[in-house]
């Protein structure tokens, strides 16, 4: 009786795309971890999860300086519109990208997050799936993401300078 070839179907990442079995799928299969074959849909969960836990973060903070330290409510204005706006930039940058078109340089987009729009921008990311995997930029989007925290920090905070005395 000849012998039949067990073929295992290829891994896919969480939205179905077939990839090859790297190391970090070899490693989980020795060490008997069969729940994390699937390495990189526990890091896109993980990435995900890192996302809402920034909006959430943000919004807390947003909220107990309007508590605390009178901000005003309004502020939460800037952000929305800023955020809309760098929302729409990065849905015109992945309609480019797939249409083989000019591109919106990342500079631009990083500049509209560090300019409150980074609300928007992790919006943007995790729905529209762009700019979610490069790690050059994520790693300076998310550098923005808590420069603009600091700075939105001291500016409302009774330290500022902005603040009167």
């Amino acid at each position: 009786m000849p012998m039949v070839e067990n073929r295992r179907t290829p891994p896919r990442d969480l939205f179905g795309t077939a990839r090859s079995a790297g190391i970090a799928d070899s490693f989980a299969r020795i060490l008997g971890l069969y729940f994390l074959q699937d390495i990189d849909c526990a890091f896109e969960i993980i990435r995900a999860a890192m996302r809402v836990l920034a909006l959430v973060l943000f919004a807390a903070m947003f909220g107990a300086a309007v508590h605390w330290w009178a901000v005003p409510p309004a502020l939460a204005v800037l952000y929305a519109a800023a955020s809309a706006a760098c929302f729409a930039m990065y849905a015109v940058d992945k309609a480019a990208a797939k249409a083989g078109r000019w591109r919106t340089s990342e500079n631009l987009l990083l500049l509209m997050g560090l300019a409150c729009g980074w609300p928007g921008a992790v919006v943007a990311q995790q729905l529209l799936r762009h700019k979610s995997h490069k790690r050059s930029f994520a790693a300076r989007f998310w550098v923005t993401v808590l420069a603009n925290s600091a700075i939105f920090m001291y500016l409302v905070s009774p330290v500022s300078i902005l603040r009167p005395t």
